[in-house]
């Protein structure tokens, strides 16, 4: 605060002469001098910096410095999307079946024919009547069969004497298979014809994708014969034409079968939160989950093993991976449920071991595995599936690789309280110097900052602090890491935030972390920090009074002891100065008012412009700038009416500092006044009496 200054008064009468003898004289008299030591004190400017206040000397000039310092939680955390997969059984892959046969003996073909030799020319050609038969084995793999892809084979063996077949004749012999109900499957025309006695197996394969095929079946055959073809030949009418029908490469879409193991490799893929890349994220611990809620339409029990790639679980070294057996859905129509939730706490995200590539999504690999059916027949269809819908919790990092996006932060608060005792000033005051506002931070992302920068002074004014280039609020880019920002009153309107001469500092710091580019190392509890510094030289442009204040914040007054004034020294009064020796180091003009009241002042308010019937005004308008080390001297005339106010038991005497300043002169030093006040007073007998 202000030093207070002190204001004493004494009273000295020094006489010019011998005193007279009145008695032989008569009434004679002389002028002769009293002198008042009103004034003498030292203002130093540095005054202002006590031990807790924010104003700091340097070396000689006189500064403002205050400091603040803040820390903010970094909420750091990933929201995986949820997403889920029908993994449909598809294409139904079924063990290749044991062949069926059956045979049609020669007297089925010609029941006229008898045992025994024919001689050339032998059997004349014919045409076949149609031969079925309904004694062939069923299949024992399947019941019903829809055709994907795969072939049926048909072979043919003739052990009779004639030939089966006329195909030059247009004639050629046809298999038919047909259901149990004499519905055509499938027929097959011979492109050749079937020789006589064993001589060779001939085969026709046919394509069944699109059709459906049944177990049991009947086989029939038509077309014509080349009888024995103008040769002589033995009869056996029992010998047989043997056919063989054997599926193969079955792939259905659609099946009543004794299924083999069937499997279905699909991926479910799960984004992590896009505002994030991650190269390495260590899950902290808590309750953190993958869910995996699984619903099965198919009639096969399922052994599905779920791999995460890029996911290893605390305390493991390999990447995750689990078994999850999946009951069966007891038939057309009906779905078994089950629920796995699996603890993914203390886990490890990223590509081990050097965590270099980034991280958008979690693929879940499903390796499903159907358990064959063993004998019992199952109907299952391509489009049956088990449905797995996969949710990853919201995740919360220990430690986290990556480059983040842009992401709003809660702000950081705080306040400040400048322990300065200012002076009242009355007129214009307004810092001028170069004056800096540093923040230091320390940021483990980098972080865009808006800064809301308020001061408040004891009057309720507020400045902000605003970017002067286009009237708005800083806003800071921080890199990670600690880092330096200092604003300057060349861009900043820092000195008409500290020319209310505020009292406290008001701060809101509003972090946007992330940008998008830099790649960030982030770990559990890590904070933003910033102290922010306000620093000024008190380089001010200035037109105003200065009142000094009292400890208690009241004007600066001293009381002084008059008793010995009396008013027969006004009566007396001849002739009246101020002698005024000073010494202005400030560094700037001053001058003083001294106000002179028979009352103590309630207030500065009375002061700023003081009532005319209470206060009497001493008034020095110009202490000079020195030039030289040694005092200088201002004369200032007093009147009568000035010495009217000494005329009690005491006075309350008030300095007022006028202070001129333009920019470039810093404060500092102080200045120094001695002030005496001297009457010339008319002596008589009265007045010596």
């Amino acid at each position: 605060m202000l030093k207070r200054i002190l204001l004493f008064i004494s009273i000295l009468i020094v006489v010019g002469c011998s005193i007279p003898d009145f008695q032989n004289m008569g009434i004679p008299t002389w002028n002769t001098t009293f002198n008042l030591y009103i004034l003498n004190d030292t203002y130093q400017a540095a005054d202002f910096a006590e031990e807790d206040s924010s104003l700091v000397a340097y070396g000689d000039t006189l500064g403002l410095y205050e400091t603040a310092t803040d820390t903010g939680d970094i909420e750091f955390s990933s929201d995986p999307s949820s997403n889920n997969e029908f993994m449909e059984i598809g294409e139904i892959y079924i063990d290749n079946p044991d062949p069926t046969t059956t045979n049609i003996p020669l007297s089925q073909v010609d029941p006229n024919l008898v045992n025994g030799p024919i001689p050339a020319p032998g059997i004349a050609p014919f045409i076949m009547p149609e031969i079925v038969k309904d004694d062939v084995e069923p299949f024992g793999e399947f019941q019903e069969i829809s055709f994907i892809s795969g072939q049926v084979i048909i072979s043919l063996t003739n052990n009779t004497a004639i030939w089966f077949g006329d195909v030059n004749a247009g004639h050629p012999l046809v298999v038919h298979i047909l259901d149990m109900n004499d519905v055509e499957i499938l027929a097959q025309s011979f492109s050749e014809d079937i020789p006589p006695d064993n001589t060779q197996t001939i085969s026709e394969s046919i394509d069944m994708a699109g059709q459906t095929m049944v177990n049991e079946i009947k086989i029939s055959i038509t077309g014509g014969s080349r009888g024995t073809d103008g040769q002589a030949a033995t009869i056996d009418v029992d010998a047989t034409l043997d056919i063989e029908v054997e599926v193969i490469d079955l792939v259905a879409d659609h099946a009543i079968a004794q299924l083999p193991v069937q499997t279905v490799v699909d991926s479910v893929i799960v984004v992590l939160d896009e505002a994030i890349t991650i190269f390495r994220g260590d899950i902290a611990e808590g309750n953190y989950t993958i869910t995996l809620d699984i619903e099965n339409s198919i009639d096969m029990d399922i052994e599905a093993t779920l791999h995460i790639s890029r996911l290893i679980l605390g305390g493991e070294t390999e990447y995750f991976s689990e078994i999850i057996s999946i009951p069966r859905s007891g038939g057309p129509g009906q779905v078994t449920v089950q629920t796995e939730v699996f603890d993914i706490s203390n886990s490890v995200l990223g590509e081990a071991p050097d965590y270099d590539s980034p991280l958008e999504t979690i693929k879940l690999l499903v390796d499903a595995t159907m358990v064959d059916s063993g004998d019992e027949y199952r109907e299952i269809d391509f489009d049956d599936a088990f449905n797995v819908d996969i949710e990853v919790s919201s995740l919360e990092f220990g430690y986290v690789k990556g480059i983040l996006d842009p992401k709003v932060q809660d702000p950081i608060s705080g306040s400040t309280t400048l322990g300065i005792e200012y002076p009242h000033i009355i007129g214009t005051f307004n810092i001028v110097s170069f004056s800096t506002i540093t923040f230091d931070f320390f940021t483990p992302i980098p972080t865009e900052m808006e800064l809301e920068f308020t001061s408040f002074n004891a009057d309720d004014e507020s400045v902000q602090l605003i970017d002067i280039n286009n009237n708005s609020n800083p806003i800071l880019d921080i890199p990670s890491g600690s880092s330096e920002i200092v604003l300057t009153s060349d861009e900043y309107n820092i000195n008409e935030l500290i020319s209310i001469l505020p009292d406290s500092i008001y701060y809101t710091i509003y972090p946007i972390v992330g940008d998008s580019t830099e790649i960030f190392y982030y770990e559990e509890g890590d904070q933003i920090e910033t102290e922010i510094a306000i620093e000024s030289l008190l380089d001010f442009e200035a037109d105003c009074w200065i009142i000094p204040k009292a400890q208690d914040g009241s004007p600066d007054v001293q009381k002084v002891n008059t008793q010995q004034f009396e008013e027969k020294f006004i009566d007396a009064f001849v002739d009246g100065n101020i002698i005024l020796h000073y010494n202005n180091e400030l560094g700037i003009q001053a001058g003083i008012n001294i106000l002179i009241s028979q009352t103590s002042p309630e207030g500065f308010e009375e002061l700023v412009n003081p009532d005319s019937t209470i206060y009497t005004i001493i008034t020095v308008d110009d202490l000079m700038y020195p030039t030289s080390n040694e005092q200088d001297s201002i004369i200032v005339n007093v009147s009568r009416e000035d010495l009217d106010f000494f005329v009690e038991d005491s006075v309350f005497i008030i300095p007022k500092l006028k202070l001129f300043s333009e920019p470039g002169s810093p404060v500092s030093g102080s200045i120094s006044m001695q002030g005496e006040l001297s009457l010339e007073i008319e002596v008589s007998n009265d007045l010596a009496e």
